[in-house]
Formats: structure tokens, sequence, C-alpha cells
């Protein structure tokens, strides 16, 4: 869908599914996994680690292709 308005997307995460505890912990191993960087939620004073924010700046195909890695991190990970 192209943005109209916002720059940044803020994602919940399911935190069961991938026993997040930790959206710092989930954030850098995400920046180790993929080079993508990602804010926890925590750092906007969110109280629970189930989001994250992404930015929308980058051109369209590379936004995809970190999508597209995103999701691929996704259907392994599960937070030591």
């Amino acid at each position: 869908v192209k943005n109209v308005a916002a720059f940044y997307l803020f994602p919940k995460l399911d935190v069961k599914k991938f026993n997040i505890t930790s959206d710092k912990q989930f954030a850098a191993d995400l920046l180790r996994g993929t080079n993508i960087l990602v804010v926890p939620g925590s750092g906007f004073d969110w109280p629970d680690p189930d989001h994250l924010r992404l930015v929308m700046l980058p051109e369209p195909d590379q936004l995809r292709e970190a999508m597209t890695r995103f999701g691929k991190f996704l259907e392994t990970y599960h937070q030591k």
C-alpha cells in the first residue's frame, strides 16, 4: 500500500509465538541477523516488549527487500 501520511510503522509482535521478553534483545537480534535497524517500543516508553518502530523512508525496492529479510528472520526466530 502506498504511503500517504506517516513515515513510520509501529507493528505489534506476537510475544508468545517468538518468546519475546525483551524488545531491545529482539531489535539487537534482528540487526545482527538481517542488518535491519529498528527502534524497540521501549525506546518510546511503550510498556510491553511487543512493539517496534520501522521507518518507511527507503526506496520501495529497498523496503521490499528489507521486509522480505524480516519475514525470513521471523520464520525461525525464538528469543533465548
